[in-house]
């Protein structure tokens, strides 16, 4: 017996969410973003009795009208034997389990659409084990509690000779029967004296149930016993995990285990163990719901057990949708060339793919600087992906895991990529020098045998397309990376796709945005470089500090001492330090307050 689908409606912070289920199902995503709200709406969908008192709290907020219900809807494929058994379902085949609770306090049941009184609800309860941990840390803490309450909820169910009601009442009878010997001789007593018929022990009062609390948990190394509070959070954990394990399989019942935090304050050594505890807690008849924040602990599961969760603008609970293509392993491999894994992107409100290495620096910058909040403290991650190509390939696969995420290109990724590209203009007889000159050059280079040097290529390129029709070059957009990248991603249609041609052509950079947002793409109106520098004033400070680090010479010619500078700073890549001295000097004096700037933060942190 396993679930397959939940569907959650009005409760808490949850408007509407459906979910396809795993055996082991890992809840992540930003503070504050529903995940102990899962583990509540299945705890409460089981609650053998409920609080009319209480029942407000769990309608979400969004749901006015004093008539609003929260609904939980929770698909089964089949059910465990003893269930089908002692109430008659169908063997092997799919049901529906739904509760409906208003914020009056009304309460409906209902079993595949149809209503159910709450005595039949009780007898389903009866087949289904609801397992709550909070997280666990350690002994001292509680970290034993929620097993010792279920411990005793499943010896208070056991049937039998030795059922706690019937060991109770020989415990009583015994106390009886010892008693009455004891009180024979004061009952004569008494008898003629007060008029006392018989004494005898009262009973009423004891119950072997409040022990139950006092049940302590030993283990036995080295022929020494000792109690578990003796061991280490680590190792805690995954003894009290394997306790949860077993308590389950020895129930014969179909077991929900609800994990918050697991994680919590573990070394990543006993991070990995503590994940294969929880992955065993899944089995035939048991399923495991799991909330997390580590990325190290979400990294130990598949992708596919991972359910990511986000905030909407209104506050409310949604999942991220994920369409990954690939197998688990390939899948982590592809992103890996990027240098992260897909707990950092999940876990991350917005993920920003810039070109390169410079272009983390200066992204992270500004957004400090215009915020006085690094993006680490605003959970935003920037990412380089390596080139401008490498952008396409890696926004995709975050597409497939549901992260959000946000291209930032420079302007020259509009430019159209076929290359060389000669001047439209030539006349005929430029042509024919062009060609006789660079024959030239190739009849004089050195030539290893029928495999030709990618000099020797190139040089054979540009004759073939002096030679062709290709000389009159016409410019296509289509054929740039941006360009690519939406026809890759199909995130424009052929309309906005033609209108966006028209626009990037006469540099409407206000519509190129709006029609960009679709595509999730920002486009600086240069390159960063030349955003960085906006005037001369700006051009000579900065000047100014590279000769001052004797990094660079002052010229005499400004347009080209311009162009040295721009250079200069595009090849800082796996210079940080001197990037982040050079934005934090231009600050200081004013340089990047511009509008494009503000415009570019606020677009990436939205």
């Amino acid at each position: 017996m396993q679930i397959t689908n939940i569907e959650i409606k009005q409760f808490r912070s949850i408007s509407s969410l459906k979910l396809k289920i795993n055996s082991n199902n890992l809840i992540c995503g930003p503070n504050s973003c529903g995940k102990s709200n899962i583990l509540r709406a299945l705890k409460f969908a089981f609650l053998p009795a409920f609080s009319s008192e209480k029942m407000a709290y769990n309608v979400s907020n969004n749901a006015i009208s004093p008539n609003s219900a929260a609904v939980i809807t929770i698909k089964f494929d089949k059910p465990t034997a003893n269930l089908a058994s002692a109430l008659q379902f169908p063997v092997n085949e799919p049901f529906e389990y739904k509760i409906s609770a208003k914020r009056n306090g009304g309460v409906k049941y209902f079993l595949n659409k149809s209503t159910i009184t709450p005595e039949y609800r009780a007898q389903i309860l009866e087949h289904i084990l609801v397992v709550h941990v909070p997280p666990i840390r350690d002994l001292a803490a509680g970290g034993l509690d929620p097993f010792k309450s279920t411990l005793a909820s499943v010896i208070r169910k056991t049937r039998g000779s030795d059922s706690l009601a019937k060991l109770n009442t020989r415990f009583k009878d015994s106390i009886q029967k010892s008693g009455k010997a004891i009180l024979a001789i004061p009952q004569n007593a008494t008898k003629n004296s007060l008029g006392v018929e018989e004494l005898s022990v009262d009973v009423d009062e004891i119950d072997l149930e409040s022990l139950l609390p006092q049940a302590k948990i030993k283990f036995l190394a080295q022929g020494k016993e000792s109690n578990l509070d003796k061991l280490g959070t680590g190792h805690q954990s995954s003894v009290i995990l394997s306790l949860y394990r077993q308590i389950g399989s020895a129930t014969g019942k179909f077991v929900l285990y609800l994990f918050e935090e697991p994680d919590n304050h573990l070394h990543p050594t006993s991070l990995r163990a503590v994940s294969e505890d929880l992955k065993k807690c899944a089995s035939k008849d048991t399923q495991s719901f799991i909330t997390t924040h580590s990325p190290y602990f979400i990294n130990q599961f598949p992708i596919t057990d991972l359910i990511a969760l986000q905030n909407l603008p209104d506050r409310y609970t949604a999942v991220r949708k994920s369409n990954i293509t690939f197998k688990d392993r390939d899948f982590r491999v592809a992103l890996g060339r990027f240098g992260f894994k897909p707990a950092e992107a999940l876990l991350s409100r917005k993920v920003l793919v810039v070109e390169g290495a410079n272009d983390v620096t200066l992204v992270r910058m500004l957004i400090e600087l215009h915020t006085n909040q690094s993006p680490d403290q605003q959970d935003v991650l920037v990412i380089d992906a390596g080139g401008k190509d490498s952008v396409s390939s890696l926004c995709q696969l975050l597409e497939q895991i549901g992260a959000t995420w946000l291209a930032i290109f420079d302007w020259d990724a509009t430019e159209d990529t076929r290359q060389p590209i000669f001047n439209p203009n030539l006349n005929s007889q430029t042509v024919s020098n062009l060609t006789q000159a660079l024959s030239l050059i190739t009849s004089n280079m050195y030539s290893n045998g029928p495999k030709k040097s990618k000099p020797l290529k190139s040089i054979n390129n540009l004759i073939d397309e002096l030679k062709s029709a290709k000389v009159k070059f016409k410019y296509d957009f289509l054929h740039s990376v941006i360009g690519k990248f939406i026809t890759n991603t199909g995130s424009l249609n052929a309309a906005d796709l033609s209108k966006l041609k028209v626009d990037i052509r006469q540099k409407r950079i206000r519509k190129i945005r709006s029609a960009l947002k679709k595509p999730k793409i920002w486009l600086w109106s240069k390159s960063p470089e030349e955003i960085l520098l906006p005037s001369a004033n700006a051009e000579a400070l900065v000047q100014g500090y590279l000769s001052q680090k004797s990094l660079i010479k002052r010229g005499t010619n400004q347009i080209v001492e311009r162009m040295e500078l721009i250079n200069f700073l595009h090849n800082l890549g796996h210079e940080p330090k001197i990037m982040t001295e050079i934005i934090q000097l231009l600050w200081e004096n004013g340089h990047l307050n511009k509008a494009e700037i503000k415009e570019a933060i606020k677009t990436w942190l939205e």
